[in-house]
């Protein structure tokens, strides 16, 4: 079953950061191992997995007009 269809099925939707870490654990992965791999910072991965939107906001704001 994919995501999508678990997403789909499930009465109450989880949130985006429980999908988030849910498939990182899944797959044996660590935050640092993300981390590392995306370029962002352990903490940024932590926001991101706890759906922390004010850190994830400010790092947006702080990288906006960068690329």
């Amino acid at each position: 079953m994919n995501m999508v269809s678990k997403i789909a099925k499930s009465p109450a939707a989880q949130s985006v950061g429980a999908l988030l870490a849910e498939a990182r654990l899944a797959r044996g992965y660590s935050l640092d191992d993300v981390a590392e791999t995306t370029g962002l910072t352990v903490a940024e991965v932590t926001a991101l997995d706890v759906d922390a939107q004010e850190v994830v906001s400010v790092e947006a704001e702080a990288t906006d007009g960068c690329f």
